[in-house]
């Protein structure tokens, strides 16, 4: 992509996506027990999940926050791939107080890479560990993956440490100021300052060219995260995930991202060129359910081994594989039950991130997608996750309906009303 079509996107952007992560609030005190990690509904916490990112025609342009007023923050943010969550790219970012660190994601022709900031748009001060080259970072393919597929995915901001009293403007500052990107990876590598406070907000635009179509949507802010000491920096690929950021791990984790049911209207209208895709990522499912669980009483057994009786789990297969039930509404309120997906032929969500296309939908040009067939051009879909075996209460999720009209020209992204059984 030229520089010229990403200033352009930049100039045409940048407002709207500022004014759309203000708009994240606190939860009101007293709402949640002060030492148990759940969702804050109003975006702020101590590490943030952005469910989704691609650049198969698309620029990715994010941000994270640090809303302190007195502290600054280490976090490490890491990039998984869609199909597997491995890890594709991961470093360090020191935020001082009140700071806001930006950067987008784009293809170079045969993968994705991260890039800062066009001087242009923003002279970044914002120190990353290591630093980010402005001739843009590639990401990392993994051996069992292929360019391909590192196109698509998600990422974490996971919260690490406080850096007290760290102010990137002042002309004083204290004596551990961090100045430079080896200062920033140093920070805190014993792993004894302070945790943080619940102060990260973050937001994502999946930009659509040449047409400027945009999805925007505000992380997913996990707060009260890391309540007890600091997480230790061990320096890139030390593979950080969720649970490690967590006091209790998968076990405290995944219930406040349990899902019973996920619902979204669709509108595949052709006289408005309507398009509907569902997206639905497991962001604990590599973390907590890798290994081959075939106990039924086992909390790792969400996602493993659906047929204990078969023996050992491999990755991507039927038995490997949360099998859901979709069941399809039309503006008539006739009922369908969705039976099969295409291509996999089973009513299963596959991979880390799952795309579920309505129809002929294809907004994303996605690898993972599935496709189904929907009664009528307009309706309402349910898509359940509980499993009486494996998954009473449904399954650790996060997912959007995504919606556009007339090729692209309008476009949006938000966030599945959804169903938990969990208990408040």
């Amino acid at each position: 992509m030229s520089k010229k079509a990403v200033l352009i996107v930049f100039v045409a952007l940048l407002v709207a996506f500022g004014a759309t992560s203000a708009m994240a609030q606190p939860l009101i005190d007293g709402l949640t027990a002060p030492n148990t990690v759940y969702v804050n509904p109003g975006g702020l916490g101590q590490s943030l999940v952005y469910g989704y990112y691609n650049v198969r025609g698309n620029i990715d342009l994010f941000n994270v926050v640090n809303t302190n007023a007195s502290d600054g923050a280490k976090v490490r943010v890491v990039f998984r791939a869609g199909k597997t969550s491995e890890e594709v790219l991961d470093f360090s970012v020191c935020l001082s107080k009140n700071d806001v660190w930006e950067a987008f994601l784009t293809n170079n022709g045969t993968t994705a890479e991260i890039c800062p900031l066009p001087s242009a748009v923003a002279a970044e001060t914002t120190i990353t560990a290591p630093a980010i080259p402005t001739t843009c970072q590639v990401f990392s393919i993994p051996s069992d993956l292929t360019a391909n597929d590192v196109e698509e995915g998600y990422f974490e901001i996971l919260g690490l440490s406080t850096i007290p009293g760290f102010d990137s403007t002042a002309t004083t500052n204290p004596p551990d100021v961090i100045q430079s990107a080896a200062a920033c990876a140093a920070w805190n590598s014993s792993g004894s300052e302070p945790a943080m406070t619940n102060a990260l907000m973050g937001n994502n635009t999946i930009i659509q060219l040449p047409e400027l179509g945009a999805f925007s949507y505000n992380a997913v802010a996990l707060a009260n995260a890391n309540i007890i000491s600091s997480i230790q920096d061990l320096g890139p690929g030390s593979e950080l995930t969720l649970k490690d950021v967590v006091i209790g791990g998968c076990a405290a984790l995944e219930p406040v991202l349990e899902k019973s049911s996920l619902l979204a209207p669709y509108d595949v209208a052709t006289a408005l060129g309507g398009e509907t895709e569902l997206i639905v990522t497991f962001p604990t499912r590599k973390a907590c359910h890798s290994g081959d669980n075939s106990s039924t009483s086992d909390l790792l057994n969400l996602f493993n081994c659906q047929a204990p009786s078969t023996g050992s789990c491999v990755t991507g297969t039927p038995a490997y594989s949360p099998q859901v039930a979709t069941t399809v509404y039309d503006n008539d309120e006739v009922s369908e039950n969705i039976l099969n997906f295409s291509p996999f032929g089973t009513s299963s969500l596959p991979n880390e991130v799952n795309v579920l296309a309505l129809g002929s939908s294809a907004i994303w040009n996605s690898s993972l997608a599935q496709s189904f067939t929907v009664n009528g051009q307009l309706g309402w879909v349910n898509v359940s996750l509980v499993s009486s075996t494996f998954a009473p209460n449904g399954l650790p999720a996060i997912a959007y309906t995504t919606q556009e009209f007339s090729g692209k020209y309008a476009s949006y992204m938000v966030p599945m009303a959804y169903i938990s059984n969990q208990a408040d």
